[in-house]
């Protein structure tokens, strides 16, 4: 059952805000414990020269992680926290989600080490290519009311091990309605993509959950963001397939596209 322990990922930023919101609207609906994590990059060179700098950054790390901890106290929701000093951000965020055993990793799109050009910044980037864990990216402006969660589907692996992981996120998170989309190139029959959608639009109702099922014609992730924007989606749902790493990074891919233009969360999973 998604989610009995998840992990927030945070540099206290505002490009953190977003992912801070999601985290706590899932804790507190998923009724799931939060820990808080937050990576100061280790630099010798730098510590040598301005070692306060980095003892100012834990200080300032620890009052935020305080401050948000009275607030979820305030909503019931158990939290701890977690300050590491590590030379690489990207593989201590994997090692400590494996280690805390968490079910989701929740970052921002954006960190302070975050290289722009990047379409979801080089931390979160790093962690989608090498953690096992679900991932949820999240743009500052996330901020999840209870609205529906829109979950593109295409008949991959990826696209079902997501799908029926929206069906178990419905039945926590209980959102509006969970809408499966599949998008098709202009011209194309549409028979195939009713029946993928039918068995999912089946078994949503026989978890009690209200769906519906749409199917447009377009580029794939121009239609799934401009849909999220229309229905006004809490979150989007997708596989982590054509997701890459840090060394080799494949712009054209549909997920890492969608994660990286949208103003909504965007849970990868696994």
């Amino acid at each position: 059952m998604p989610y009995c322990k998840i992990m927030l990922c945070t540099d206290g930023s505002e490009f953190a805000v977003g992912a801070e919101r999601v985290a706590l609207a899932l804790a507190k609906k998923c009724q799931a414990e939060l820990i808080g994590y937050s990576v100061v990059e280790w630099n010798e060179e730098l510590f040598s020269q301005l070692p306060q700098h980095i003892e100012s950054r834990m200080s300032a790390l620890k009052v935020y992680h305080e401050e948000l901890k009275k607030k979820l106290i305030e909503q019931e929701i158990a939290y701890k926290y977690i300050i590491d000093l590590k030379e690489e951000p990207v593989f201590a965020i994997v090692e400590q989600a494996e280690k805390q055993n968490v079910d989701l990793i929740v970052m921002g799109r954006h960190g302070r080490r975050g290289l722009l050009k990047l379409l979801i910044g080089s931390v979160t980037q790093g962690v989608l290519a090498h953690t096992k864990k679900h991932v949820c990216v999240a743009p500052r402006t996330a901020s999840p009311k209870g609205g529906p969660v829109l979950v593109p589907v295409d008949g991959s692996e990826s696209s079902k091990k997501a799908a029926e992981f929206s069906l178990m996120l419905g039945e926590r998170y209980k959102p509006e309605r969970l809408i499966f989309l599949h998008v098709v190139h202009p011209g194309t029959d549409t028979q195939k993509a009713e029946v993928l959608i039918d068995q999912y639009i089946e078994k949503a109702k026989e978890k009690g959950i209200l769906s519906e099922k749409m199917i447009l014609s377009g580029v794939s992730y121009e239609v799934i963001c401009n849909t999220a924007d229309k229905v006004d989606a809490d979150f989007i749902v997708m596989g982590k397939r054509g997701l890459t790493g840090l060394k080799k990074i494949v712009i054209g891919s549909t997920s890492e596209k969608v994660a990286g233009l949208t103003n909504r969360a965007v849970i990868v999973v696994q």
